[in-house]
Order: structure tokens, then C-alpha cells, then sequence
């Protein structure tokens, strides 16, 4: 069940390249895994018959490989070990290697964009069917692949990927280098993620169980005040309602001196019954003017200390007045949180972020040299300890949506009146864009999160607010997913990096070894092969540990 990464450390430019390649994968996605570098030692068959799947996964790593080593996988993978060739540079290959995996008749070519073919489990139900690349891209692709599955096409339609059995074991082939995933051509997070590590589940010897983030689904609303907007469909927080008839618990930032006292038995009983949270994201924000900040200035200065003492002096206060209780996870203005809150957050339990934005920064600000938060360094999907405060855990999954005029994180941009947008809402616009929203971040295993701002919201009918989430909810229905609230989801992430995988093993069920520590109950995914090529996903509960903890499964 365990997973060997192959590289080679004599080649020093494209082993480095490796790490954002496939060991950030690696980490990210929960492999139980190890690394094989060739510089030092060599592929034996003896030495793989523990892996369920072997990885090359260095640009150029082929030619680093004998003649025998290719011998040695080639049997190891028919004989059922998994095999995932993603250095992509076919001319590295030995022909007896490709001619035995009926591979042979690749072409050179560039493209500037790959196509998703839905054709099997490892390219079904992903957010895009073409991801466009940053700059063209040479690559090697095949016209014909006799007994290949193609998922992957360039441009002109050749195959670029695809996966094939031969004999007990799987091999998932890219003639797409692994430079596509360096930030220049595309990087991660960018659309081709949930084929990568599909991929490689699929080729993987099963049982093959992973740590990955188990597959929730949330909403945020940002700018909310219900009643004190003009709108039915935000009187008393009605728009809640509908999100919870489709079992979204939301997350709501409140502009808290514009909530109206008539609203709050509302905000209780959402709040009581589990169907939404609350945080203060701002003070108010004034007809035509700028919100009022309450955790760092509009110019990115810092409150003093007896403002921001007062400042919570008096959220302390309304929260208390409203019965409730403020959610872990901070929706601040703009993500923007001065380094002064950081004790007042602290004394409250409010530990979680949901923007990435760098503590003491504004969202315009440029990112400090350094500023790298995982899985991948984008800050659309973070699941990370902050860099300026290691006991803040940041928490964010909100992948832009293009827009004629931009990038706009709020599924609802484009689609209402709201800005001047449009005169008529754009229903079909809103239920693609919320369910592209969604799907990203759950293909990319952070979350899938519904993410807008009351304001737009505000611009629906209650009718048309109900076919957009009824919509988003049907889209979803065939993808696998548990709702849960965003404090829920970031204590989850939290909690994940706090152990791994140490060993594991199919002996009369399945044994496996878990280090490090578990404050709450957990969740393992372990994949089984089905027929027909299909996988089935499934979880493994781990319950709350110390130091280690040995688990027995039946299978």
C-alpha cells in the first residue's frame, strides 16, 4: 500500500523542479509514501514488492533508468503494482519498454491547451473540460493507443494521456511533461489537479488508503446584515433557509451594527439548530461609502491597543446581547486581520482564518518574499498554519471565477444586477459558476466551498434564489460530498496535519499504523477497485490518539 517516488538527484535543476511536481502532491493528497533516489540506489525487483504504486515523477528521470530497471517495473506491473510514467519525455524511453506497453508512435507537438475526456473514472466530473495553459507547451502524444484509455487530448486532439491495464497491474501514461506543473505553464490548482491524483488512485494496487481532507462542502456569505437590506429575500436571513432546505451550513460575516434586533431570533435558531455560523466581519458599512474595519485600518495600519480593546469590548457585548456565540473561523473584511487582534482571537477560540491574506497586510498589498502557504502556495486554496502566527490555522478554498472584466472570487459576479452587471439575473450563469466553484475545490481535495456576498444575493427574487442553489445542488449530486459547517471543515484540516500514515497492510483485513496525534475523531479515504475500470471511494474512521495508534479493518 505504500507508494515509491522515483528520482534522481544528479540532475539537479529538474530534481528540484520535482518537489512542486509531485511531492507537494505527495503531502498534500495524504500518500504514504517514499522517495527512491537512483543516485544512490537502484530499482530491484526484490526492493518493489512492497509498493502498491511507483511513481517517475522527474522530467527526464527515464534516462536515468537501465535497460533491466525498465525490465524489472514491467513485470512488477503486470504482476498488479501500479505504475504512473509522469516525466512525460517519451524520447527517454526505451522502445522494449514502450513497445511492450503498446506505447510506440508518439509525435512531437505544442499546445496551449488540453481537453478533458470524460471517458473514464480518472477525467469523469471535473470542474473544466479544456484547461488553458499559461504559454504552449511541447509534449508527446499519440494518434492511435490500441488498448489505451485516453483522458487527455492536446489541441488537435491527440492523446497527451492515458491509462491501460496489462495483466494484474495499472499504468497511467502522460506525454505531457511534468513541467505543466510548474507555475509558468500551469501549476497546481489550476484545473488538471483531481486528474493527477485520480490517476494515480487508480493505478495503485488496491486496497490503497490515503490522508486525504475528506470531501466537505460548505458556504460563506460575506457583507450580511438581512433585514437591514431592502430586500425579501434577505428579511430576517430568509436567503438561510433555502441553503438549509439543501443542507448548506453557512458561514456568515456580519456587518453587526446594521443587524437589526427583529432578526435575531432568526440568527439563533439557525445558530441552535446547526444550520449556519456567525462571525464579525466588519462594523457597518455606510450607503456608497467603505465598510467600517474592525480588526486592522483601511490603510493597513494597526488599531492601537485600546481601540482593538474596545473593538471586542463591544462584539463581546452584541454577541452576548444575540445569545450566541461567534464561529472559530474569522470572515474578516477583505481577510485583512492586524497582527494586534492576534491576543484578543486567541483569548476567544477564534484561531481559524478563511482568507489568506498575511496577518498585518492588506488584500492589495503584495505578498511578503517567502510567502508560501500549502498545499501549493496559491492563496485560493490554503490549508496551513499562517506564517506570522504558527497557532493560526488558515482554512480557504474560493477559486476565481473568469469574468469578462476579471477574476472574481463571489460564484454570483456576472450573474445579478448588483455593480451594474446585468438588468435580469443570469440563473443557468450563477448555478455553473457555484457548481465550478464547488467541484474545483473538491477535486483539488481542500473543500468545496459555495462562496458570495448578501449583497448580491440581495439582487434575487426568493424564487430565483431557490433555483440557483436547487441547481448547484443537482449539478453536485453525483460527486461524493458531506456537508459540514466551515468551523467543522477547519478543524478537520487542522487537526489532519497532526498525524500520518506510518504503516499498512493487508493481512486478514487491513492494518494500519497512524503517528503522531488525533485531538478529534478523524477520517482516513481508502479506494477499492470495482469493475468496468471504476474506483470506489469509502472512509476509515480513526478515532482521537496519542503518539501512535494501530487500526484493524475489515474489508
Amino acid at each position: 500500500m505504500k507508494t515509491l517516488i522515483v528520482l534522481d538527484s544528479t540532475h539537479q535543476v529538474p530534481f528540484r523542479r520535482a518537489k512542486r511536481a509531485i511531492l507537494e502532491v505527495a503531502d498534500h493528497i495524504g500518500l504514504f509514501f517514499e522517495v527512491l533516489d537512483i543516485a544512490w540506489l537502484r530499482l530491484t525487483e526484490r526492493d518493489l514488492r512492497p509498493y502498491a504504486l511507483v511513481i517517475l515523477g522527474q522530467e527526464g528521470i527515464a534516462k536515468s533508468l537501465s535497460h533491466e530497471e525498465f525490465s524489472v517495473l514491467f513485470r512488477r506491473m503486470t504482476q498488479g503494482m501500479g505504475l504512473v510514467l509522469l516525466d512525460g519525455y517519451l524520447p527517454g524511453y526505451p522502445a522494449s519498454f514502450l513497445s511492450g506497453l503498446n506505447a510506440t508512435g508518439w509525435q512531437d507537438e505544442r499546445t496551449a491547451a488540453v481537453r478533458i475526456l470524460p471517458s473514464h473514472w480518472i477525467s469523469q466530473r471535473t470542474a473544466a473540460q479544456t484547461v488553458d495553459l499559461l504559454q504552449p507547451l511541447a509534449c508527446h502524444s499519440y494518434r492511435r493507443m490500441p488498448g489505451w484509455n485516453p483522458f487527455l487530448v492536446s489541441e488537435t486532439s491527440a492523446s497527451v494521456a492515458a491509462a491501460a491495464q496489462f495483466g494484474r497491474g495499472k499504468v497511467v501514461l502522460f506525454g505531457l511533461p511534468a513541467a505543466v506543473w510548474q507555475d509558468d505553464y500551469l501549476g497546481h490548482g489550476a484545473g488538471l489537479d483531481g486528474i493527477l491524483w485520480k490517476s494515480l488512485v487508480w493505478a495503485a494496487h488496491k486496497p490503497f488508503p490515503i490522508k486525504a481532507m475528506p470531501p466537505y462542502v460548505t458556504a460563506r456569505v460575506n457583507a450580511a446584515c438581512g433585514s437591514a437590506r431592502a430586500s425579501d429575500i434577505c428579511r430576517r436571513f430568509s436567503y438561510l433557509d433555502t441553503l438549509a432546505r439543501f443542507q448548506f451550513v453557512p458561514a456568515v460575516g456580519l456587518y453587526v451594527k446594521q443587524c437589526v434586533a427583529d432578526d435575531m431570533e432568526v440568527v439563533r435558531r439557525a445558530y441552535y439548530g446547526g444550520r449556519a455560523e456567525f462571525s464579525a466581519q466588519a462594523f457597518a458599512c455606510p450607503a456608497g461609502g467603505q465598510p467600517e474595519p474592525i480588526y486592522l485600518r483601511q490603510d493597513g495600519s494597526e488599531f492601537s491597543d485600546e481601540e482593538i480593546a474596545d473593538h471586542f469590548a463591544y462584539l463581546d457585548r452584541t454577541f452576548a446581547s444575540w445569545d450566541i456565540r461567534q464561529a472559530r473561523t474569522l470572515n474578516a473584511l477583505r481577510g485583512e486581520v492586524g497582527r494586534a487582534c492576534l491576543p484578543f482571537l486567541r483569548e476567544r477560540g477564534q484561531t481559524f482564518l478563511m482568507n489568506s491574506t498575511p496577518l498585518g497586510r492588506r488584500s492589495v498589498d503584495a505578498l511578503p518574499p517567502g510567502w508560501e502557504l500549502k498545499p501549493y502556495g496559491k492563496p485560493w486554496f490554503v490549508l496551513d498554519a499562517a506564517m506570522e502566527a504558527r497557532d493560526f490555522f488558515v482554512c480557504v478554498s474560493q477559486p476565481p471565477i473568469a469574468l469578462p472584466r476579471g477574476m472574481s472570487d463571489d460564484f454570483l459576479a456576472g450573474c445579478t444586477s448588483c455593480d451594474r452587471e446585468f438588468s435580469s439575473p443570469d440563473i443557468p450563469a450563477a448555478i455553473t459558476q457555484g457548481t465550478t466553484q464547488i467541484l474545483s475545490g473538491l477535486e483539488n481535495l481542500v473543500f468545496g466551498c459555495l462562496s458570495t456576498s448578501e449583497e448580491r444575493i440581495s439582487r434575487l427574487r426568493p424564487a430565483e434564489w431557490e433555483e440557483v442553489v436547487r441547481g448547484i445542488s443537482l449539478q453536485i449530486a453525483g460527486v461524493p460530498h458531506l456537508f459540514r459547517s466551515y468551523d467543522q471543515i477547519s478543524a478537520c484540516a487542522a487537526n489532519r496535519m497532526r498525524f500520518e500514515i506510518a504503516s499498512a497492510e493487508e493481512k486478514d483485513g487491513l492494518t494500519i499504523l497512524l503517528k503522531g496525534e488525533s485531538r478529534q475523531p478523524a477520517y482516513l479515504t481508502l479506494f477499492l477497485d470495482e469493475t468496468a475500470g471504476t474506483v470506489r471511494q469509502t472512509f476509515l474512521e480513526v478515532p482521537p490518539f496519542e503518539k501512535t495508534v494501530v487500526l484493524n479493518f475489515r474489508l
